[in-house]
């Protein structure tokens, strides 16, 4: 779901919660660009990888993005 026009937020979903609802993580610093179709991962638990994406109908990207989430604080959601 998503796409060219598609909202640049940050989800996140704590499955092992009683009941599991997404929510907004709020991040702080400059985001990457944005991107659509591109490949996400969770590394050991605390680390989210995205690879590449496109940022319009001709443009794909060569880029790698880490998030650390190992030291969020439930403030920051």
């Amino acid at each position: 779901i998503g796409g060219l026009h598609s909202p640049s937020q940050l989800f996140l979903i704590d499955p092992a919660e009683e009941k599991p609802s997404w929510r907004i993580l709020n991040v702080p610093g400059k985001p990457p660009k944005f991107a659509w179709g591109h490949s996400t991962c969770v590394v050991g638990g605390t680390r989210v990888l995205v690879l590449g994406g496109h940022t319009g109908e001709e443009w794909i990207l060569n880029e790698l993005h880490e998030l650390c989430l190992a030291s969020r604080q439930d403030s920051d959601l």
